[in-house]
């Protein structure tokens, strides 16, 4: 959080996914969710994703198992990190889940929510990186017969 141009995030961020989240437990979506994978700030060109502390642990080690198979794992949790994300209200409810985020954008994170946050910063490559990872994750998920406890 950069005090001088921002809400703190924890309290003023997760309107939105805290309403889909309580909906989905009303409308029984909840209990239909094996893991809730979440990517955010994962366009970086050097693509470091932290190991979220507020993540669910075995389902972290599953996506590095994928990243690892693909060849991927030295952009996979070399860091950790504690992070307050759109993850939080599922966790809170019960599902898995992996925040995979990269929370240094830029050389020390010299463009987080500036106005040099622009298109040109992405990197095609990270995006298929972290994707591929993704998919590969629930190509793993879709063949466990029983999912570890939450």
């Amino acid at each position: 959080m950069k005090p001088e141009t921002e809400m703190p995030f924890d309290k003023d961020s997760l309107y939105g996914i805290s309403h889909l989240a309580q909906n989905w437990q009303n409308n029984g979506t909840l209990k239909n969710i094996k893991a809730f994978l979440l990517a955010d700030m994962i366009g970086d060109a050097d693509l470091n994703i932290d190991r979220d502390l507020n993540s669910t642990p075995w389902l972290e080690a599953i996506v590095y198992q994928a990243a690892t198979r693909l060849g991927y794992q030295s952009h996979f949790f070399a860091r950790m990190n504690q992070v307050t994300d759109d993850h939080i209200p599922f966790m809170q409810k019960g599902v898995a889940c992996a925040d995979l985020i990269d929370f240094d954008y830029g050389y020390n994170n010299v463009f987080w929510h500036t106005p040099q946050d622009t298109v040109d910063k992405l990197s095609p490559k990270s995006l298929e990186i972290t994707g591929t990872t993704i998919l590969e994750t629930v190509n793993i998920l879709d063949k466990l017969d029983t999912l570890p406890p939450k």
